[in-house]
């Protein structure tokens, strides 16, 4: 059975006060006792105890003081039968005892000769961005020069960091030097304006992007190396940043992954393919399959992971492909392991339905180029925000949102997607019908025309 332990220092105070005079009394009876040589001496011993136990039960202990400065309401019979919890709010989390993890490191001189420079240069970029600011939370986001409208969307929507204090988000647009003078002219001008852009002297085209990312790690590493944590994602995705910004939190109080973190919608035995878009030669990739890597969707690190992949990148040969590079062979080249989240993306047909339910904290990123969905989407979660309380984890862990989840789509759209399946079903079927009904039909013109040609011989040799 275990003992009770007292709520307040005060009534600690008093309990080692009564325990303590309790003591002495019984030490000063048993001396008294040990002394006793006569009946009479018996007789004044026992009226003496009795009159020291009327006084100790007559004795009152001052009350409690108040004090005044105390803040909080009162806890009633319901608030302590509950565990002052809020309604509909899972028990808090117990906070572990664990040590403030260290920074992960690489030793650059393991690892072997430079054999990607990139010496670029920063042409436009605010140095004092994250200076001299309690950063929690920089962003940054893959975009080009040429999309001024996805920029502005984002900063009118997630990218609004204001709508986050007391967090302190920082917010900027990677990208490379673009192709026309019209378009450089107006990245010079946003960034006038809005000073959240942040570009190279690379030609900015499709197969530098990995070497845009490698740019936002240096950018990170020199400018914002304090920062908690450090996010990733694309101008044309929707991100909940009101769910991410909890997790982080949980995170950072309770030191949990604080240091040495990658974590993404990880791919596993993704096949290297030899032809199309993605295609890539043997000569460049033997290997059948790519490395474990994420989903360029979006992605959370800490700053010291930023730098270890940035220091990395020198070492290892570039590859155009950037989530493969970026994500895949750096963290490999220096055994850095992904923390998978794969249960927190979610598709353009379900976000609606998603953001306005009671998961909506669950569900973090999805790939929209709806701009009319995506600010309504966005609205109502600043809404769910404002008026939802985010319940607290009953344990901390890294990427691990909620302990459930519940069906991503609605009935109606299960529905549809399963009739298109069947249509999808039936067109395949028909298609391959078609196919051997023009096969055989072309194969019995062949027979008959080399039975032609076969009679005429036979007729020449007549």
């Amino acid at each position: 059975m275990g003992l009770a332990v007292p709520r307040s220092r005060y009534t600690v105070v008093k309990v080692m006060a009564v325990a303590i005079g309790a003591s002495l009394a019984l030490v000063t009876s048993m001396w008294d006792a040990a002394q006793l040589s006569s009946p009479n001496d018996t007789q004044d011993w026992q009226q003496r105890q009795l009159r020291l136990v009327q006084r100790i039960n007559q004795a009152k202990l001052p009350e409690e003081p108040t004090n005044p400065e105390r803040k909080g309401p009162k806890r009633t019979e319901t608030d302590k039968q509950a565990g002052n919890q809020r309604p509909g709010q899972t028990k808090p989390a117990v906070i572990q005892n664990r040590p403030k993890p260290t920074p992960f490191t690489v030793d650059e001189r393991a690892l072997g000769p430079v054999v990607n420079p990139h010496p670029f240069k920063v042409l436009i970029g605010d140095t004092n961005m994250c200076a001299g600011k309690d950063v929690f939370l920089v962003i940054y986001v893959h975009t080009a020069p040429q999309n001024h409208q996805r920029r502005a969307l984002v900063r009118e929507t997630w990218g609004a960091t204001d709508q986050y204090a007391p967090d302190i988000v920082k917010i900027f647009f990677m990208m490379g030097l673009a192709m026309n003078s019209t378009d450089q002219k107006q990245v010079e001008k946003e960034s006038k304006e809005h000073s959240d852009i942040v570009q190279e002297d690379f030609v900015d085209a499709y197969h530098n992007i990995s070497y845009k990312a490698v740019g936002a790690f240096n950018w990170v590493s020199r400018h914002c190396s304090h920062a908690k944590f450090v996010l990733k994602s694309d101008d044309d995705v929707f991100v909940n940043t009101f769910g991410l910004l909890k997790h982080f939190h949980d995170l950072d109080r309770t030191h949990t992954n604080t240091t040495g973190l990658l974590m993404c919608l990880t791919w596993h035995k993704m096949h290297v393919l030899r032809e199309g878009k993605w295609n890539i030669s043997s000569d460049v990739l033997p290997n059948e399959y790519y490395p474990p890597y994420c989903s360029g969707m979006g992605y959370i690190m800490t700053p010291d992971v930023a730098k270890a992949l940035y220091q990395t990148s020198f070492h290892v040969p570039f590859f155009w492909v950037d989530d493969v590079y970026i994500t895949g062979m750096l963290p490999g080249k220096i055994n850095l392991t992904h923390v998978n989240i794969m249960r927190n993306f979610m598709g353009r047909y379900e976000i609606e339905w998603l953001m306005s339910g009671p998961d909506w904290y669950k569900y973090v990123f999805c790939h929209l180029h709806n701009t009319t969905l995506f600010r309504q989407c966005w609205n109502t979660l600043v809404h769910q925000a404002k008026t939802e309380t985010i319940p607290d984890m009953p344990e901390i862990v890294a990427g691990k949102f909620a302990d459930s989840y519940g069906p991503k789509q609605p009935p109606w759209l299960r529905e549809k997607k399963a009739k298109e399946r069947e249509r999808e079903r039936i067109k395949k079927r028909k298609a391959e019908e078609a196919e051997r009904k023009k096969k055989g039909t072309q194969e019995g013109k062949e027979n008959l025309k080399a039975d032609k040609k076969k009679h005429k011989q036979e007729q020449e040799l007549l």
